[in-house]
């Protein structure tokens, strides 16, 4: 068998990408792309955030996404007035910060919106 030699080139053309599925609300069925160490901002306001969400609890400005490539995680940052909550057991995140595994759900406010980390 051939030595294989691992070149940088090779090493950049990895995907460092995380992403966002919707399972409830206005993004069921999508998947957005996270690419790493970029927050990606979601709430109902067009003029601030980068994915616009629809909901009677979902704040202008919601909650911010992270991808960390290196530690194969999310940094989640709540903006919102009425929180943003993990798990299945709804964690609630109040305007904190918190890292999460991929896979972990998200409820957005209340029940209208709900996505998960992948």
């Amino acid at each position: 068998m051939a030595d294989v030699y691992l070149t940088q080139s090779l090493c950049m053309n990895q995907n460092r990408q995380g992403g966002i599925i919707g399972l409830k609300g206005t993004l069921i069925g999508r998947r957005i792309e996270i690419r790493n160490n970029v927050e990606v901002v979601l709430g109902r306001d067009p003029d601030q955030v980068d994915v616009v969400i629809h909901g009677s609890k979902v704040s202008r400005m919601h909650c911010g996404i992270r991808f960390n490539y290196y530690g194969n995680d999310y940094t989640i940052c709540d903006y919102s007035k009425n929180g943003t909550f993990i798990g299945e057991e709804k964690i609630p995140l109040h305007k904190e910060k918190k890292r999460v595994p991929p896979g972990t759900i998200l409820t957005l406010g209340n029940e209208e919106n709900v996505i998960q980390l992948n």
